[in-house]
Parts: structure tokens; sequence; C-alpha cells
């Protein structure tokens, strides 16, 4: 039989406080708090702080957010876009770990010799572990770099390179590489 012990329960006006009759579970009717959250009014959840309250324990689930941000391209390029018809991103963030997307579509790229990259990822990678993280395409108009090429998030940074079958850098001005057109990526990382 599984034990629940409550030393002072005392509910708000509103929020309901129910042990099962059996004692094996607790039902709670509103929101919970964690690490100096005031738990919202809108819903029922979980409410985690706006600034993580970062737990020693491994084992502790203590961040969850969604957010959006600003992907840009960062390298593979002489001349930057003019403009973006598209430029959006969104997350998740749970505990180490980003779940990203975004959609980009630039106008007046001029291709050349160094790497692709692109920016802006909302949180850095970690510098702790061998894996950091990768990317995939979803959907491209006109983005087609070569088969094989890998979407790789490198260490300390907010940044995805772009990298051929051979591991080398993919440069801007490769065959089939074309920058002025709508690409959708989606991956994840560790920070």
């Amino acid at each position: 039989m599984s034990e629940l012990k409550v030393n002072k329960v005392t509910p708000r006006s509103g929020t309901t406080v129910t042990i099962g009759d059996s004692g094996e579970h607790l039902a709670l009717a509103g929101n919970i708090g964690l690490g100096g959250a005031t738990p919202t009014t809108s819903g029922t959840g979980i409410t985690f702080p706006a600034t993580q309250s970062a737990s020693t324990n491994a084992n502790t689930l203590d961040d969850y957010e969604e957010g959006t941000w600003t992907p840009t391209l960062a390298g593979g390029f002489s001349t930057a876009p003019t403009s973006y018809t598209s430029q959006g991103g969104s997350y998740v963030k749970i505990g180490r770990f980003v779940y990203f997307q975004f959609d980009l579509n630039a106008n007046g790229v001029i291709a050349d010799g160094s790497r692709i990259e692109f920016s802006g990822l909302p949180f850095t990678t970690g510098s702790d572990s061998v894996f950091y993280g990768g990317a995939q395409v979803s959907y491209q108009i006109s983005f087609n770099t070569n088969n094989g090429d890998v979407y790789h998030i490198p260490p300390n940074n907010t940044l995805i390179r772009v990298y051929n079958n051979a591991g080398s850098d993919r440069a801007g001005n490769s065959a089939n590489v074309n920058l002025n057109n709508q690409l959708l990526m989606y991956g994840f990382y560790q920070v």
C-alpha cells in the first residue's frame, strides 16, 4: 500500500485538495507551482518558474518552456539576404533538451565558398556531452544540397552547420545549392 504524508494543507479559495479514499492517489483541482512559480488561474497543470531553478539531481525535471526564435543565414554567402519572405521558428525546452523547427525564405543572397550555417537557436548547446544535436530538412524549394548532407549543431553554439557526406564543410557555392528559396527544418539538441 502506498503512503502519502501531508504535514499541512491550506487550500486557497477555490482550490480543492483531495486524497483518494483508498489512499493511493492525490488529486488536485487547480495548478501546481514549482520553484517559486506562481500558479496561473487560466487552467490546470504544473507551472514552472520563468527562470529555471536548476536541480543538482539529474533525475529531476526542473524546466519546461515554449517559445519562438528568429533563424538567420549565417554563412555560405558573400552578400547577406536583402530580405526574408519568411523567418520564424518555435521551440519546446524540456529539461536539457530543446526541440525546434523553423521556416526560412531568404531573398538576394549571393553564395560563396564558405560553409553554410544557420544561426539564432534559442539556447546554447552544451559542452559536457559527446552528443549535441542535429537537424533534418522537412521541406525545401531549390535548397538542394547534395545527398547525404548532415545538419549538425556543434558544442557551445547557437547555430546549425551543414557538412557533406565526407565530413567536410558544405560551401555555399557547391553544386545544387540555392539559398534564395524556402527551407523548413526541425531538430533537437542538448544544452
